[in-house]
C-alpha cells in the first residue's frame, strides 16, 4: 500500500518497534494517495501489538540468560 521496498519496510518496522522513530517514514502521510482512516488505525493497532510482542521476547530471553546464569554459577542468587 506504501509503495515502498522491503528495505524500506524492514527499516520502518526495526525503526518503529525499538521505538526510535525518526519520523522519516510514516504510515499513511503520502500526500498523492487517499488513505481511509481504517487502514491508519489498523497501522497504529499493529504497532501496539508488535511492541507487545517484542517486549514478550525480549523478556523472555532475559530469563532464560538468567536461568542460564543461575543454573552454571550455583552461588548466584536471582
Amino acid at each position: 500500500v506504501e509503495g515502498w521496498t522491503f528495505g524500506e519496510g524492514f527499516y520502518f518496522a526495526f525503526i518503529t518497534l525499538s521505538t526510535i522513530g525518526f519520523g522519516d517514514y510514516v504510515v499513511g502521510t503520502d500526500p498523492d494517495k487517499e488513505y481511509i482512516s481504517l487502514y491508519r488505525s489498523l497501522a497504529g493497532v499493529w504497532i501496539i501489538f508488535a511492541l507487545a510482542w517484542l517486549a514478550l521476547i525480549l523478556n523472555t530471553g532475559a530469563r532464560i540468560l538468567e536461568n542460564v546464569v543461575v543454573l552454571t554459577h550455583p552461588g548466584f542468587k536471582r
